[in-house]
Formats: C-alpha cells, sequence, structure tokens
C-alpha cells in the first residue's frame, strides 16, 4: 500500500472541494480544540473581554450561600450539559457530512453539501450509539486502572513504609501493563471507531454490525492499518507543535500591538483566530478524508480478494467436474472396446 498516494489524494481532496474544508471547520468548532484558538484575543486587553467580571462572578458563585448559590450551580450544569450534547450530535453531523462527501466523489458522483448533510444527519444517532458502544467500555478499564493507582499511591503514603525491591518491582510491573492495555485499547478502540463509522455510512449497517466489521477488518489488516496510524500520529505531532509555535509567536505580537495601538492588535488578533481556524479546519477534514481513503481501499483490497477466491473455486470445481467426464467418457469407450472383441471371437465365451 502506497501511504504517500493516500496523503496526497486526501490533501488534494480537501484543497479542492472547499465544502469538506467548511466542514472541517465546522469539526473544530464542535470538537472543543477550537477554544484554544479563543485564547488569542485575550491577550489584547482582558479587561475589554470581560475577563475580570466574568472572574468576579464566578468567585462571587463559589462565595455564594443559599438558594442563590444553588440557581447558579444548577444553570451553570445545564449550560455545560446543553454545549457537551450540542457539540457531540454537531461533531458527528460534520464527521458523516465529510465522509458522504467522499462517498460521492469516489463514485463519480456530483457531490451535493446538502445531500452530504442529509446522510450525516440521519447517520448520526447510529454512529453516537456506536461510538458509546466502544468508548464506555474502554473508558471504564481507563477508570479502574486509574482508581487502582490513586488507591495504591494512597495507602503508599498513609502507611509511609519504605519502597522494598518487590514493591519497586510490582510498582514497575503494574504501570507498564497500564500503560500497555491503555495505549494498545486506544488505538484499537480509535481505528475501529474510525471504520465502524465507515461502515455505517458507505455501507449502510446498523451501529451493532458496524463494530463487528471494523472489528474484522481491522484484524485482517492489521500491518497495513498500524504503519498508517503511526504516520498520522507523527504527522499530528509535528502539526501540533507547529500549531503552538504559531499561536505563542503570534500572541508576543498582539501583545507588542497592543501597547501601541488597541484597534490594530484587536484586528490583528481577530485575522490570527480566524486563520488558525481555517488551518485547524483544514487538518481536520484531512486526517478525516484519509481515514475514508484508507477505508475505501481496504474494502476494496478485501473485496478483490474474495473474489479471486471465488473464482480460484470456481475453476477449481470446472477442473473437477470436467476430469470426472473425462474418467466417466473413457471407462465407456473401455467398456464398448472390450464387447466389440467379445463379438469377434469364434466361441461364446461362458457367462455371456
Amino acid at each position: 500500500m502506497r501511504y504517500t498516494e493516500l496523503l496526497g489524494k486526501s490533501l488534494q481532496t480537501v484543497w479542492d472541494f472547499k465544502v469538506i474544508w467548511l466542514f472541517g471547520i465546522l469539526l473544530v468548532v464542535s470538537s472543543g480544540p477550537a477554544s484554544i484558538m479563543l485564547n488569542l484575543p485575550y491577550a489584547v486587553d482582558k479587561q475589554l473581554w470581560g475577563v475580570a467580571l466574568y472572574t468576579e462572578r464566578f468567585l462571587s458563585m463559589i462565595s455564594g450561600s443559599g438558594q442563590r448559590n444553588l440557581q447558579y450551580m444548577v444553570v451553570v450544569a445545564m449550560a455545560v450539559i446543553s454545549y457537551v450534547l450540542v457539540s457531540v450530535v454537531f461533531y458527528f453531523l460534520f464527521s458523516g457530512s465529510i465522509i458522504a462527501h467522499i462517498k460521492a466523489i469516489s463514485g463519480n458522483n456530483k457531490p451535493r453539501a446538502r445531500t452530504s448533510l442529509y446522510t450525516g444527519l440521519h447517520k448520526t444517532l447510529p454512529m453516537i450509539t456506536q461510538s458509546l458502544t466502544i468508548g464506555v467500555p474502554y473508558f471504564v478499564i481507563v477508570c479502574v486502572i486509574s482508581t487502582t493507582s490513586i488507591i495504591m499511591l494512597t495507602l503508599k503514603f498513609l502507611t509511609m513504609s519504605p519502597l522494598t525491591q518487590r514493591g519497586l518491582i510490582l510498582a514497575i510491573v503494574f504501570t507498564l501493563l497500564a500503560g500497555i492495555i491503555l495505549i494498545v485499547g486506544g488505538i484499537t478502540a480509535v481505528i475501529t471507531n474510525s471504520f465502524a463509522h465507515r461502515f455505517i455510512i458507505l455501507d449502510d449497517v446498523g451501529a451493532i454490525a458496524s463494530i463487528k466489521k471494523a472489528t474484522i477488518m481491522f484484524r485482517r489488516n492489521l500491518k497495513f492499518v498500524l504503519p498508517a496510524c503511526l504516520l498520522l500520529v507523527a504527522a499530528g505531532i509535528l502539526i501540533l507543535i507547529a500549531y503552538f509555535v504559531i499561536i505563542a509567536v503570534l500572541s508576543i505580537l498582539v501583545m507588542r500591538i497592543t501597547a501601541v495601538n488597541l484597534t490594530a492588535a484587536l484586528l490583528v488578533a481577530l485575522a490570527a483566530s480566524l486563520a488558525l481556524f481555517a488551518f485547524a479546519g483544514f487538518i481536520k477534514a484531512f486526517f478525516n478524508v484519509f481515514w475514508t481513503y484508507l477505508f475505501l481501499t481496504l474494502k476494496n483490497k478485501e473485496e478483490h480478494g474474495e473474489a479471486l477466491e471465488a473464482k480460484s473455486g470456481k475453476d477449481a470445481y470446472q477442473v473437477d467436474e470436467g476430469l470426472a467426464c473425462l474418467k466417466i467418457e473413457a471407462d465407456s469407450t473401455s467398456a464398448q472396446h472390450q464387447l466389440e472383441i467379445l463379438k469377434t471371437l469364434p466361441f461364446e465365451p461362458c457367462g455371456c
């Protein structure tokens, strides 16, 4: 498998189809990392953006008492829950829209943003159900491992006993096992979840069936999937480093301009935020497109292999059938030849 071709094709697709780029920007907004970029304008003037006011209200809410404090906490809790639910729905909506758009492009059909959005909306609930089916068990495992580690550390500090060699070995072994479980389980969950989303949209299967199909695909194509995953992780780390470096440089630049001209600093901060949104949206869309093309490549490979296997089996059956016919024909010819020889004899054989 040529990963460089998939990378180039994914980049070209996002660049050629700007609606996919737009979906990527909306994905960034709904997935949470965009909040990092929203912090950039705060460097212009904290008073201007009302940070002090919100801080004062938050402190008064915590220090308050009685019914008013409870009302504030209920409102904040409802706002947070609503934000999370809306963000989750929109995230799966736009993620599914990108996959549906790639489906139309790969099928040589005219991609339409409205059709892709409808498909994403129609498949949002199955995708959420499938993600919860995979994510909840992994989250439980992470919580169990984390809780066990906290309990062990707490008991260690409470007892204040010296760490023996056996205890050190057990701590190292447990830490390694926990790390392996979390890393391997996380990679497996992410890849299986990604493939399951594409089975739901591209093959129109249910949530549970998509998990089964995605697990089989991941297991059969492990040698192809892991290098792609490592390649994307390396690319993601480099992009993340560059991203934070750019944010740091822009923040320093904005603070320097603020000392001279507040309006100019505000305009620079706004333009930088929009540019970072566009950049993050492009990267988000690129990763989604890459996983979709990788999925289609693996699926075509499996279908081609099954077709070759079926053709080989059919050819073998035809060969066996042909050999059987030849054997029957040979046996019939041999019997007829023996009968003709018997007829030429001057006497009648015994038993004839």
